[in-house]
C-alpha cells in the first residue's frame, strides 16, 4: 500500500497542484475504505502544498441507483464536508473501481452540495467490473 500512497502523491504532485492554480483544493472519500486514503493523503498533500487541504467524506448510498432507494438524492449524515465547495478543486479518492456506479452516486451528491470547479477522480485499484 505504500507504494500505492508513494504514487499516488506523486501524481497528486505533478499534475493537480499545477492545474488547480491558485484554487482551493479539497479531497473527498467515498465512504469505506476511501475514508483510509483520505487520512493517508490528507496529511501527505498538506504538507507539499504548504498550506491545509480541506477533507471530508461524501456518502452516496442514497444516490445509488442499485440499491432500492431509486436513485433518491438525498444528503445523509454520514456526509463529513465540513467546506464550501464551490468553486474548488476536488479531487475525490475511491479505493477500488469496478463499475462505476460508486463514483457517479458520489458526483451525484456532491452537486446537491455545491458546484466545484473541477473534480478530478483517483482511485487505488480497479477491478474492471461490467
Amino acid at each position: 500500500m505504500e507504494d500505492a500512497y508513494k504514487r499516488m502523491i506523486d501524481y497528486a504532485r505533478e499534475n493537480f497542484f499545477p492545474e488547480a492554480g491558485n484554487r482551493k483544493i479539497g479531497l473527498v472519500a467515498i465512504p469505506n475504505d476511501g475514508r483510509l486514503v483520505l487520512e493517508g493523503l490528507g496529511q501527505e498533500l498538506t504538507d507539499l502544498a504548504g498550506n491545509p487541504i480541506a477533507t471530508g467524506v461524501i456518502e452516496n448510498t442514497f444516490n445509488r441507483d442499485d440499491n432500492g432507494y431509486g436513485g433518491k438524492r438525498t444528503i445523509k449524515p454520514n456526509t463529513t464536508i465540513g467546506y464550501n465547495i464551490d468553486d474548488t478543486y476536488l479531487i475525490m479518492i475511491d479505493s477500488v473501481h469496478e463499475t462505476g456506479r460508486s463514483a457517479a452516486s458520489s458526483l451525484h451528491a456532491l452537486m446537491d452540495l455545491g458546484r466545484p470547479h473541477t473534480i478530478k477522480y483517483m482511485v487505488v485499484a480497479e477491478r474492471g467490473g461490467h
